[in-house]
């Protein structure tokens, strides 16, 4: 009896993974396209952008997530390639792994550095925006050096700039409204109790 309800249980943690690798790839698919509809006039280019939301679930996926949300983004990265960008799948896989596996290295290094442990107890809103920079710093100086490399920017260091501002912008608007919403959410509850 113990077999079946081992088996069950490792079946529910397969499908619940599964189920998280979906909704970060389709959050990232739903950010990105959210991004380029609300501030296409802040694109540099079809990879840079004064202002990135899909930025902020990078950050908030892989502090809560981790691998799962690697994969996730990853994913989500290569729809968004495919579909909305004009490239091919294979000149956007090292792009998809700079922007899925970076950013839990930036967690990492930002974990390690900032002496948080591994469940995060304890984060700051200065820990966050610490995570917003140096998330930003490992997407950015990987991908303006990737994207020159496959020539799709003339010189790496021209958008290297606007996209770590977009990163850490698109960041902070996320989760400002975020915590905006929240802090509603929770005075409209408050005033019903």
């Amino acid at each position: 009896m113990n077999v079946k309800q081992d088996d069950i249980a490792a079946l529910a943690q397969y499908y619940l993974r599964a189920y998280q690798i979906l909704v970060v790839a389709v959050l990232w698919v739903g950010l990105f396209w959210l991004n380029n509809s609300v501030f296409s006039a802040l694109n540099i280019s079809e990879f840079v952008s004064w202002i990135f939301l899909p930025a902020a679930l990078r950050m908030i996926a892989v502090l809560l997530l981790d691998w799962i949300a690697v994969a996730g983004l990853f994913v989500g990265v290569l729809i968004t390639s495919s579909l909305l960008i004009d490239s091919s799948l294979i000149e956007m896989f090292p792009l998809a792994i700079i922007s899925s596996y970076f950013p839990l290295l930036a967690k990492r290094v930002c974990t390690i550095r900032l002496g948080l442990t591994e469940d995060l107890a304890g984060i700051s809103p200065l820990h966050l925006g610490v995570f917003a920079l140096v998330g930003a710093l490992f997407n950015a100086i990987p991908s303006q050096f990737y994207l020159y490399a496959i020539h799709r920017t003339e010189f790496p260091l021209n958008s290297l700039m606007p996209m770590i501002i977009g990163d850490v912008a698109g960041t902070m608007l996320v989760l400002y409204l975020a915590s905006t919403i929240l802090k509603f959410l929770s005075s409209q509850n408050w005033e019903n109790d």
